[in-house]
């Protein structure tokens, strides 16, 4: 009887080791295929064979149809995954296309990993003078990396200009990240690595940020780019943008009134085009394009809040046409931008310097009949418009906080020390009461006990 063992555990073996139907079935027909054979030995070898002949017959036909059933199991096997990555790839024939562009890719960047170390660490002599040293010092590219970062850092402490200290400090962060990462140790310094990125993004966020900004300025009307070009040029086209949408266009007739003597006003106007007169008690003077309406001491720093008292009647002199904002609105629009209320806090001096300067042609030009009455006639407006400035002040608490503002003010517009203390008593405080930011309250001494007994 012939055993045919090998021949059965080499098929149960591919049976076991093969992962699909296809080569479960094809080992079932080896197993089918092996009986065959045995089965036909036994026919034709007869009983008179002796059992050393018909074991070497086995072996001799297990050897022969293990290697060719075993080979034909492998084709199957490896046809049978060659097929099953074919149908995951084939859906689109760019999905296969995109996967081997990336594993090409990947490829690509792991074999330049191993040349930028051997680039970048390589010790290199570089020569020094004679009358410096005899030596040579030896230095990597990866070092030069680190010292340029820190020069680079160095020379953007000295510029003044924001968008270029940002771009500076983002070229030094930069070669800090080929330092920390291409170490001349051999080790990533993660810690430092980390913190320049954080650096790189945040200062890449504020320059596109600036970037976005001038471009979206440069879609204002041309009427406005005239505008800042001629009476806003101390202030950058980003800031003038961002001043301009905050504020509300209006518009004036022939002969209409904007403002009353002594009116409250809740708004800072600039006149984009026409004349308006300006008269307190019927005597007054004209502006133009260009110049301000009830700044209320803005250029003193003086940003105030809610409505102050005007201290002229403004009449538009023929058809114009003014933008105005909020002072509420305004002035936490320059408590966010620092750039912008320094720069409009010059241009609204500049404009005070302008609008006296045409008073005094004005006069020169004898316009007015009564010169000494129409000098009596500012000189009241100056004071009734710093006791509307201190009225508005001393009614929120804000004159601890403007201190200093008051007393530069004051020193702009010749508020003398008596002035000072003649629109504290209209306005009913005094100067120890001013000094200590609020305002006293005596009480009778009957009416306290009778109200203390009122209680019991």
């Amino acid at each position: 009887m012939i055993r045919s063992f090998g021949l059965y555990r080499i098929a149960n073996a591919s049976a076991i080791g093969a992962s699909t139907k296809r080569s479960r079935r094809q080992c079932d027909l080896v197993r089918s295929n092996v009986s065959s054979i045995t089965k036909h030995y036994h026919r034709q070898a007869g009983n008179n064979t002796s059992l050393t002949k018909r074991r070497e017959v086995g072996k001799l036909l297990n050897r022969s149809v293990c290697r060719k059933r075993s080979s034909r199991l492998k084709q199957c096997v490896s046809s049978s995954r060659k097929k099953s990555t074919n149908i995951s790839f084939d859906h689109s024939g760019s999905s296969g296309k995109t996967f081997q562009e990336l594993e090409r890719f990947a490829k690509s960047l792991s074999s330049l990993k191993p040349a930028l170390y051997t680039t970048l660490l390589k010790p290199r002599t570089v020569p020094l003078p004679r009358w410096i040293s005899s030596n040579s010092i030896k230095i990597t590219l990866s070092e030069v990396f680190g010292h340029g970062a820190f020069i680079l850092v160095a020379t953007s402490y000295a510029v003044d200009d924001f968008v270029m200290l940002r771009a500076i400090a983002v070229l030094g962060s930069s070669s800090m990240l080929v330092f920390t990462y291409f170490h001349p140790h051999g080790r990533v310094l993660w810690l430092p690595f980390r913190w320049n990125a954080l650096f790189i993004l945040l200062n890449s966020y504020w320059i596109a940020k600036y970037i976005a900004d001038e471009y979206l300025a440069r879609y204002l009307s041309e009427d406005l780019l005239q505008l800042q070009e001629d009476h806003f040029s101390a202030m950058s086209l980003v800031d003038f943008a961002k001043l301009f949408n905050c504020g509300e266009v209006e518009n004036f007739r022939e002969g209409e009134q904007v403002l009353a003597q002594s009116e409250n006003n809740q708004y800072v106007r600039v006149v984009l085009s026409g004349n308006l007169d300006c008269k307190r008690d019927n005597m007054g003077y004209q502006i133009g394009r260009g110049h301000f309406i009830s700044e209320a001491g803005l250029h003193a720093g003086l940003d105030l809040e809610g409505s102050v008292e005007s201290s002229v009647m403004v009449e538009a002199k023929s058809d114009c046409k003014c933008i105005r904002w909020d002072r509420t609105k305004l002035k936490k629009l320059l408590s966010n931008n620092t750039s912008l209320a320094s720069s409009l806090q010059s241009i609204i001096s500049w404009d005070i310097v302008s609008k006296l300067k045409k008073q005094r042609q004005y006069l020169i030009s004898r316009k007015t009949e009564n010169p000494r009455e129409w000098t009596i006639k500012r000189t009241e407006q100056n004071g009734f418009r710093y006791k509307s400035i201190l009225k508005n002040l001393l009614s929120s608490h804000g004159h601890r906080k403007y201190k200093k503002q008051v007393e530069n003010y004051r020193l702009i517009h010749d508020i003398n020390d008596e002035q000072h203390l003649e629109t504290l008593k209209e306005l009913g405080w005094t100067v120890e009461e001013y000094e200590l930011g609020y305002k006293q309250v005596f009480e009778d001494e009957n009416e306290i006990w009778h109200g203390v007994l009122g209680k019991w």
